[in-house]
């Protein structure tokens, strides 16, 4: 057995460092002590952060990990979600409190967002960002600035349903049934903090050396009502980036949907924007397509460097209205000139 960290949840078990090429070893990738005493894992033989450690080798490689939704779900297990709290968001009573889109042209989508920001520790020993982290709810909305270069706002540009995108803009509060109740957040958060990269890519609206990185989780429910086109799909906007540094897309429940609803990823030489079918056939953009996946199975993920490549989530039909239910993470350091806020004892903290 080669040199490993001890899990720091103390689970029984030694996992290879991920600095080690864990795709070069079959058996045993770990080994077991006696007595595991973790009380957190879903599984007596199922590490998290030995899981996290592959998915980190491949989305640092590839530039994006796709994760089954069994193994999703016994992940944010690991990391300290309920069972309960997971089935009420499969069953949609989260997503039904959302409110409406504020962008009215949006209908097709209600949006809330729940801020958690990592602050770091005094630096330890530990191999796990758990304990190099304290992971604070902002109480405070979300804000983005996404360069006009990244997104479609125009049909010009691309976009189907115009309105803009780029530039500063706010989002919703979450409903306190899952910012405050709920255990997800802060596992999906756990999780998320095992995926960061060492370095953040510099950009130009980004303070990318901040010691704060700020996690947005997206509740986002888009509806196919029964006269709409294929505009009103998940992302408008068609292929783009978000101003992120890692992005994740998870699939909460589908009901009513039968086909479509693919996540494509594409090399940064695409074209921002929408396509047609013809121009999708064309050499230009299938050698420039990544991923065509469809994320049907609850829990269900796709994690992505939006630094890497660019993405969008294509129109989903079935029986209508039919629902797509999905929580998505960006995952960046603060934005230039305070504009990232947190709330400390009633007041106002820019970052």
């Amino acid at each position: 057995m080669g040199k490993g960290f001890e899990c720091p949840k103390k689970c029984g078990w030694s996992c290879f460092s991920p600095s080690q090429d864990l795709h070069q070893t079959s058996e045993p990738w770990r080994e077991k002590k006696e007595n595991p005493t973790c009380q957190n894992e879903p599984q007596q033989d199922f590490c998290g952060y030995f899981e996290t450690s592959k998915l980190k080798l491949e989305l640092e490689k590839s530039g994006f990990v796709l994760l089954s939704g069994d193994l999703m779900k016994q992940l944010l297990l690991f990391f300290g979600a309920n069972i309960e709290d997971l089935n009420n968001l499969e069953a949609g009573k989260i997503h039904a409190e959302l409110p409406p889109d504020p962008e009215p042209k949006m209908d097709h989508r209600r949006i809330a967002v729940h801020r958690i920001l990592f602050e770091p520790k005094q630096r330890t020993n530990s191999n796990s960002n758990e304990e190099s982290f304290n992971f604070v709810p902002a109480l405070t909305q979300m804000v983005t600035k996404i360069p006009e270069e990244e997104i479609a706002s125009t049909a010009e540009d691309g976009t189907k349903l115009d309105y803009k995108r780029s530039g500063l803009r706010y989002g919703p509060m979450p409903p306190s049934s899952y910012a405050e109740k709920s255990s997800v957040p802060m596992a999906m958060a756990l999780l998320n903090a095992e995926l960061l990269p060492e370095r953040h890519h510099p950009q130009v609206n980004i303070n990318h050396e901040h010691k704060t990185t700020v996690n947005d989780q997206l509740l986002i429910r888009t509806t196919r009502k029964p006269l709409a086109n294929e505009s009103y799909s998940p992302t408008p906007e068609g292929i783009h980036q978000d101003s992120t540094e890692i992005s994740s897309v998870t699939l909460v429940s589908l009901r009513g949907v039968v086909s479509g609803g693919e996540s494509r990823l594409w090399r940064l030489d695409a074209p921002r924007g929408n396509y047609s079918e013809e121009e999708f056939n064309k050499d230009y953009m299938k050698n420039n397509l990544l991923l065509s996946h469809a994320i049907r199975n609850p829990w269900e993920t796709l994690y992505f460097n939006d630094r890497i490549v660019k993405h969008e989530a294509r129109a989903f039909d079935g029986e209508r209205p039919c629902v797509r239910d999905v929580i998505v993470n960006f995952l960046r350091k603060p934005l230039k000139y305070g504009y990232d806020k947190k709330l400390v004892n009633g007041s106002i903290v820019r970052l």
